[in-house]
């Protein structure tokens, strides 16, 4: 396995190249209700606030509107004292899950409109994070990736290289493919809680991801999201 891991890095070494930054444009996605904004996420969250709020919110914290962002975690690393008070929003579980949705949403205003790459990621992601929720028997952590993975595809898609490697691409999707199924039996083997007919359903949920990805930016970006967040 480590042999066919290090062939895997090779490749995508070799097939990294530098290229211009992506166009950016506007997206719109508040919709108002009665007196309040409603931020539509995706097609299953979204986040209510008067408008008072949300200009406190920003006014707070100006890294929503960073104009060069940083990443999710250095962005929320950068909040204000939270002893301050009507600073503290953001400092539990639950409001990181809230910021992480926040940047998500004013990331995605300096990004292309383009739709079927985001759902797709947004899927990859959540499945990548269902497959390792399932290895490692549930918990709190990715019921919070679950809401903050809109952060990381925007993020994603903003420093987004659009090159394309075509001639390595096959081969590493089928390699990244094999190596992550091959983790899958073998954290089943080797955990004895874990029921083995669920293998079956796990390698199934693979499958799926190799389904939904596309082309080599889908792949390099599934699987730095992958190595990032459950290694």
């Amino acid at each position: 396995m480590h042999k066919a891991y290090f062939l895997f890095l090779l490749l995508c070494i070799v097939a990294c190249h530098a290229n211009k930054p992506a166009h950016r444009t506007d997206i719109d996605a508040v919709e108002k209700e009665d007196n309040s904004l409603k931020i539509i996420i995706d097609s299953e969250t979204n986040l209510v606030y008067t408008e008072n709020e949300l200009n406190d919110i920003l006014k707070r914290n100006p890294v929503f509107i960073e104009k060069y962002p940083s990443s999710p975690a250095e962005a929320y690393r950068s909040l204000e004292d939270p002893s301050v008070q009507g600073n503290d929003r953001f400092y539990s579980e639950a409001g990181e899950d809230e910021f992480y949705l926040l940047y998500s949403y004013f990331l995605a205003k300096k990004n292309v409109k383009h739709h079927p790459r985001r759902e797709r990621l947004l899927k990859l992601y959540r499945y990548v994070n269902s497959i390792y929720g399932k290895l490692q028997h549930g918990g709190t952590y990715f019921g919070h990736q679950y809401s903050r993975i809109p952060a990381y595809v925007e993020y994603d898609l903003y420093r987004l290289d659009p090159g394309d490697s075509a001639w390595t691409y096959n081969k590493m999707k089928s390699l990244y493919i094999d190596l992550f199924k091959e983790e899958v039996k073998s954290k089943i083997s080797r955990d004895h809680d874990i029921d083995p007919a669920a293998e079956k359903s796990l390698l199934k949920e693979v499958d799926e991801l190799a389904f939904l990805i596309t082309d080599y930016t889908d792949l390099m970006l599934v699987r730095r999201f992958q190595y990032s967040n459950y290694y």
